[in-house]
């Protein structure tokens, strides 16, 4: 579900990371230069935000063993996520989410050192995600590539049904 806030009041705001108080806006700082230190967008794209076009919160915990996997997985995921990744046919227009954007010169910067410069966000990225995710994106080719504006909107994860003597994963409301 989603709950309307104050934007502005929860970028400043202190949350609890590491023992010290971080700003929602100093949180994705510390994503971006993360991403730019080990040259992987994924970090900063694909690490789960707080915001409603973030990357989604993840079923399990990030993981050092699998991480680069998860990190694969999430990206497929967030291109095609409609409400995340929109792209407008009618406009011919693609948002990309903020912190995807936000990272967009290490995308390039990693695609370039394996295939050449010289193309946009949508081609570089296709580089990276499976065949449907890469669809979608090859559909988007010629359209304006725009970052999605901030939705005020915070991602909370939907209230929890248990079903006695159901067998498997709990379903979200």
């Amino acid at each position: 579900g989603t709950k309307k806030v104050d934007i502005d009041a929860m970028r400043r705001r202190g949350f609890p990371l590491d023992g010290r108080p971080y700003s929602l806006d100093q949180i994705d700082q510390l994503l971006l230069a993360a991403s730019r230190e080990k040259k992987d967008f994924r970090i900063a794209a694909c690490i789960p935000g707080a915001w409603i076009n973030d990357a989604p919160l993840p079923r399990q915990p990030f993981s050092a063993s699998g991480f680069s996997g998860q990190l694969d997985a999430t990206l497929n995921s967030l291109v095609l996520d409609e409400r995340r990744f929109v792209i407008d046919v009618d406009a011919q227009t693609t948002y990309i989410p903020s912190m995807l954007w936000q990272g967009r010169d290490v995308l390039l910067k990693q695609y370039a050192a394996s295939y050449g410069p010289g193309v946009n966000l949508l081609t570089a990225l296709r580089t990276y995600v499976s065949p449907t995710p890469r669809a979608r994106l090859e559909n988007a080719v010629g359209y304006r590539i725009l970052p999605q504006a901030d939705r005020p909107e915070l991602a909370v994860q939907g209230r929890m049904i248990y079903f006695p003597g159901k067998v498997g994963p709990v379903e979200l409301e």
